[in-house]
């Protein structure tokens, strides 16, 4: 891991960790292509191959350092809004990272 990589990472965590305006909770998503095979990061919460973390909104520090950790691990993460579906949020890709010089 370079450190430019763990710059970036920070980027994305402060970003994808930002609690949404009407939960309590920040909910992050991690999706793995084998459910037998849990990520080697914690979570709360397993439905199918998606496993969920879920921090109180006002401990965004735990859902940042968590964050960091799965992405330097290869994990790709989102932000989750919970409730039964688990198709919104923000994506990577859809995360402006500004370029450092």
């Amino acid at each position: 891991m370079t450190e430019r990589e763990r710059a970036m990472a920070e980027r994305i965590a402060s970003r994808l960790c930002e609690p949404h305006y009407r939960r309590r909770i920040i909910e992050m998503t991690i999706i793995v292509d084998d459910r037998k095979k849990p990520p080697d990061v914690t979570f709360n919460r397993i439905r199918k191959n998606v496993f969920i973390k879920v921090f109180p909104a006002k401990d965004k520090s735990s859902a940042v350092a968590w964050t960091i950790d799965a992405l330097l691990k290869g994990y790709t993460v989102f932000h989750g809004l919970g409730g039964r579906s688990l198709a919104g949020g923000d994506y990577l890709e859809d995360i402006p990272i500004p370029e450092q010089p």
